[in-house]
């Protein structure tokens, strides 16, 4: 059971480090899927790796959703 619910609260973690480091790209970039859920916005970021902000990029990078 502790495993279980650390699992969770360490993707939590990651989600809330994903939120602060992407979440100014998000409106920017992929307004048009804001409401679509994640993956669909990771492939909207990914097409626009680009022009992604630094904070952004180095983070999917970090989490290996990012070349």
């Amino acid at each position: 059971m502790l495993a279980a619910s650390s699992s969770g609260y360490a993707q939590d973690n990651v989600r809330a480090e994903g939120a602060k480091a992407c979440g100014p790209d998000a409106p920017r970039l992929c307004k048009h899927v804001l409401e679509q859920g994640d993956m669909v916005m990771l492939k909207c970021f990914q097409n626009r790796a680009a022009k992604l902000a630094p904070s952004c990029r180095a983070f999917l990078t970090k989490v290996g959703r990012l070349k």
